[in-house]
């Protein structure tokens, strides 16, 4: 007689997959302090919108990217590997969602080093405080690309 082996039924085993390889923890747990960052040797006062971000505690978003939401996928001592989907123009305006993978290594609670694709070394921002209103009245957010998740 053959030992039979235990086995998770086929349309059990799919979605257990799919949900322990899109895991991640909440960027709420990132050892960062809310609010707007901008590039290091910037003005805080009036700093280009290229060279700034806002982390709420919960998920970056940009000048040009809003209804944000990020999670950790990996980290390791100070470096975060971040998933950040956004579904808003950063006027709040919907737009089709967009994301991306950024690498945050967190220097203290308040300066952080940013890489975009698997980038060596990246731009160093530094926390001014909270969100700070922008000429129109929106909040000072990140916006390209190469700065932050968009």
């Amino acid at each position: 007689m053959t030992p039979q082996k235990a086995t998770i039924p086929t349309r059990l085993s799919i979605p257990i997959l799919l949900l322990s390889a899109g895991a991640g923890v909440a960027a709420a747990s990132l050892p960062l302090k809310p609010g707007t960052y901008v590039l290091a040797g910037q003005s805080c006062r009036d700093p280009a919108l290229a060279g700034v971000f806002t982390y709420d505690g919960k998920a970056f978003s940009s000048a040009h990217a809003a209804g944000c939401r990020s999670l950790v996928r990996s980290h390791s001592e100070g470096v975060y590997h971040v998933w950040t989907a956004c579904s808003a123009l950063g006027d709040g305006s919907p737009a089709k969602e967009t994301s991306a993978l950024t690498t945050y290594a967190i220097r203290s609670p308040t300066e952080v080093e940013v890489r975009q694709d698997q980038e060596a070394s990246g731009s160093i921002f530094r926390w001014c405080g909270p969100p700070q209103a922008q000429k129109g009245g929106q909040d000072r957010q990140p916006s390209s690309r190469a700065n932050g998740p968009q």
